[in-house]
């Protein structure tokens, strides 16, 4: 079975903590922040387990509706369902049309309804994961097929919403953005694993790594607010730069935590701080 790599599971477990902190409400100038990194950097993440040889078309498809598909559509569904429940019962004027309702899970789930909304990313990152996946299936196999998808689709991402194209059904407008971050998460893997796991066990890691999220602070305030969801990214090179400078920071201190042994330790003391709490 291949090892996991805790420096990518801790750099999850903190984009979920600031995704929910930032939906839980933060100062304006957080919320710039937040929202310059905290949904790249799951697409950034899964682009970097990505294999295109161990799968078919078919099966990757069908492995990829089941994890991601069927859980929006029966999540979404049943929140949309939960709340007209209660607005029937509590708040009769936040009642939603059902023909709203449908048309926000089915079709435009990034901009229509709230309760729909939420789950914008599981269908955005089908749609970029499919998209890569047959990219890269009919580019040649080099190492540059990554960064020309990256570039490619990072351009259309940007340029959808600047010539006011509309939105398109299930977060696909957002899939184009979220494909460059999976892109440019694989060509991470593919071609610098080796020289970034050496350098992030050094002690000059954590600087670096400080450096980068100090970046990415000081880029996201020239930017200003932006939004992958409702397609609002501001400059264009600032947004890529923000982004990949603060996800770079946060992974290069996610994996010399692992390299360190840091992690196993902040791991053991939680462990036995955990055994002693009364449940």
């Amino acid at each position: 079975m291949k090892k996991r790599e805790g420096w990518a599971d801790l750099c999850k477990c903190i984009g979920i903590f600031f995704m929910v902190w930032g939906h839980a409400g933060v100062s304006t100038e957080m919320d710039v922040y937040l929202h310059c990194f905290h949904m790249p950097i799951f697409f950034f993440l899964s682009g970097y387990w990505f294999s295109s040889e161990k799968y078919s078309l078919k099966e990757f498809l069908k492995r990829r509706a089941k994890s991601l598909l069927i859980p929006y559509f029966f999540y979404g569904l049943v929140l949309c369902a939960a709340w007209n429940i209660y607005s029937l019962l509590a708040c009769a004027q936040q009642f939603v049309p059902w023909t709203q309702i449908l048309k926000s899970v089915f079709l435009f789930n990034a901009d229509i309804s709230p309760f729909a909304a939420v789950q914008w990313f599981l269908t955005a990152l089908f749609f970029a994961e499919i998209l890569f996946f047959l990219l890269i299936r009919l580019l040649p196999k080099k190492k540059w097929a990554p960064l020309l998808i990256a570039g490619v689709t990072s351009a259309l991402g940007w340029l959808w919403p600047v010539w006011n194209w509309g939105r398109l059904p299930l977060a696909l407008d957002c899939a184009l953005t979220g494909t460059a971050f999976y892109a440019l998460g694989y060509f991470l893997k593919i071609c610098l694993k080796f020289p970034v796991d050496r350098f992030a066990a050094s002690a000059a890691a954590p600087f670096l790594a400080a450096v980068l999220l100090g970046c990415g602070v000081v880029l996201s305030n020239l930017n200003g607010y932006t939004n992958m969801r409702v397609l609002l990214y501001g400059n264009y090179f600032l947004y890529y730069l923000c982004a990949l400078s603060t996800i770079l920071g946060m992974a290069t201190l996610c994996v010399w935590i692992e390299k360190s042994g840091f992690w196993k330790t902040l791991w053991e003391i939680f462990y036995c701080m955990w055994g002693k709490i009364p449940l």
